[in-house]
């Protein structure tokens, strides 16, 4: 089941630290907030969106993909250390197996479990990524962005 996403620009009030090109991008209110923060926060000194691939095994398609990460961002902790980030934006629902509910249809189940799938085999290789190349890899819900689940 493809999904179509709606493509937003958002225009950064800071594009000095945006390290990509103009306009960003987002599929969703919740990229457009992740990329509010990282806009205006202070104690981000650079981010990008969507600016590489990382190749990974793709187990539903039984084939190698590529996987773009919402973001990449360097942040400056407490202690002044610039921490170098790989950000990616989702649904709680969607970072944990899913687990059937008793009036979906096996096709809804099935799409679940895929995406599942597909995703895991993404992070797998961004960690994978985020170890070999000094970054930290970081699943950013809306619990984290809202403050609550939706």
């Amino acid at each position: 089941m493809a999904r179509r996403f709606h493509l937003n620009q958002f225009h950064p009030r800071n594009p000095e630290k945006y390290a990509g090109t103009l306009p960003i991008l987002t599929r969703s209110r919740w990229e457009i907030k992740m990329s509010m923060w990282l806009d205006t926060n202070p104690n981000v000194i650079r981010w990008s969106s969507e600016s590489f691939a990382i190749g990974y095994y793709n187990p539903v398609k039984c084939r190698m993909a590529r996987y773009y990460p919402d973001y990449t961002a360097d942040i400056r902790n407490k202690d002044g250390k610039v921490i170098r980030y790989l950000i990616e934006v989702k649904p709680k629902e969607q970072t944990t197996p899913p687990v059937p509910k008793p009036r979906q249809t096996i096709k809804t189940k099935m799409w679940a479990q895929a995406q599942w799938l597909t995703n895991e085999a993404k992070w797998k290789a961004a960690e994978k990524f985020s170890r070999d190349n000094g970054y930290i890899f970081k699943l950013i819900t809306e619990v984290e962005l809202f403050g609550r689940q939706i």
